[in-house]
């Protein structure tokens, strides 16, 4: 004799339905755009800071006021990516290198060529933030020396 095994008659886990407590209605479904298949019904909204209100063009606006205002502080060299893991804000298309956004620390990476170094991140830290006031979206600035360009610093004064 052979032994047969008892099927159970489970539906698979992608068929298998919400116990009562957590099954809705059709009609609430369709209004929250449940059921119905991609491309139709509620879009989907993003988790990501870049895009959580459409397409991130206001963060990217704001990310590029910040780069430009650190540019114009005399004394600052450039914008730096930091170590092995690159400082920027990226956005659909590219991204703003040395800047760093995020939605609870502002983070700014440079080349300096010129000294005292610490009133020159006071400069920046204020540039920075007089922007974000500007645009409504105070918070704390993090201003990072990356590099000192020793070759300004050893140049004869022409400034």
């Amino acid at each position: 004799m052979t032994a047969q095994k008892a099927r159970t008659a489970q539906q698979p886990p992608s068929e298998q339905q919400p116990p009562a407590e957590q099954q809705q209605a059709p009609a609430e479904q369709q209004a929250r755009g449940k059921g119905q298949p991609r491309g139709e019904g509620q879009a989907r909204t993003a988790r990501h800071p870049a895009t959580a209100a459409g397409p991130g063009t206001d963060r990217v606006a704001l990310a590029t006021a910040i780069r430009d205002a650190v540019l114009a502080v005399d004394g600052v060299a450039g914008l730096a990516t930091g170590g092995p893991v690159e400082i920027a804000t990226l956005y659909a298309g590219g991204k703003i290198p040395g800047v760093r956004l995020g939605d609870d620390l502002v983070e700014v990476h440079v080349r300096v060529d010129a000294v005292p170094m610490m009133p020159l991140a006071e400069r920046i830290h204020t540039a920075v933030r007089d922007v974000l006031e500007r645009a409504g979206a105070g918070r704390p600035v993090e201003v990072v020396v990356d590099d000192v360009d020793l070759a300004a610093l050893t140049a004869p004064s022409g400034r």
